[in-house]
């Protein structure tokens, strides 16, 4: 019997991430605006739980659009109640994946970092700050945020850091300086911009050996999670 829970705790995230992937896939193209105000209830509190149950959809899947959820909710509600809604999806969209992450354990850190080893490499950066390692691997963007969450999650880093982290790095930043030119050869580790969020300086560093090929942003420029900053061949 313990065999058989200690496999139903390993394998049921991924089988749900993979039906909800498979439905998200099928039906993203009818996943507009338009539509989703079509079939909303009228009364604002139904209106509000459909939107957070489309949030947790979104959050163990990566194919989900949520610029088009968060259209749809400032369409339906006034701008409070909009950010209100907004807010507590984005919390949602944090926090599912974490504990799916968290129940599935050492087995999805093997296979995500299988996948992408430049997650270690964060981690160890940051030398075991779980605040930073949170905020950062929202600011860099080799890793969709959903895996970033299903990763911290299964590392165990407490839930409310993780939380702190993750909203603060979902929030706009601003580029105080890029510390790099195309064509430079830098090492893991290395400082090449510097980000401004939450009245906090944070620096960015590159994830791995190479050469700078491309540079994304300018100084002054406000960027959300996931944008590329600098591109490293």
């Amino acid at each position: 019997m313990k065999k058989m829970i200690d496999n139903i705790r390993k394998y049921l995230p991924a089988v749900l991430l993979l039906v909800l992937l498979l439905f998200c896939i099928r039906y993203r193209e009818d996943l507009s605006v338009e539509k989703i105000l079509r079939y909303t209830p009228k009364e604002p509190v139904k209106a509000a739980l459909l939107m957070l149950v489309f949030y947790a959809v979104k959050s163990v899947s990566f194919v989900f659009p949520i610029a088009v959820l968060q259209l749809a909710v400032g369409h339906l509600f006034s701008t409070g109640t909009a950010l209100l809604v907004n807010f507590l999806g984005r919390a949602v969209t944090l926090a599912l994946p974490y504990w799916m992450g968290r129940f599935s354990g050492a087995s999805m850190v093997e296979s995500l970092t299988a996948k992408y080893p430049k997650l270690k490499t964060v981690v160890d950066y940051q030398n075991g700050n779980c605040l930073y390692i949170s905020f950062f691997m929202r600011t860099l963007n080799f890793l969709p945020g959903d895996a970033v969450s299903l990763f911290l999650g299964a590392e165990k880093i407490p839930f409310g850091t993780y939380m702190a982290g993750g909203v603060l790095g979902t929030l706009p930043g601003v580029i105080l300086e890029v510390c790099v030119n195309v064509g430079d050869t830098v090492k893991t580790g290395q400082k090449v911009a510097i980000l401004e969020a939450m009245k906090m300086e944070n620096v960015i560093p590159a994830t791995h050996d190479g050469k700078v090929t491309a540079i994304k942003v300018n100084k002054g420029d406000s960027i959300l999670e996931g944008a590329e900053i600098v591109i490293i061949g």
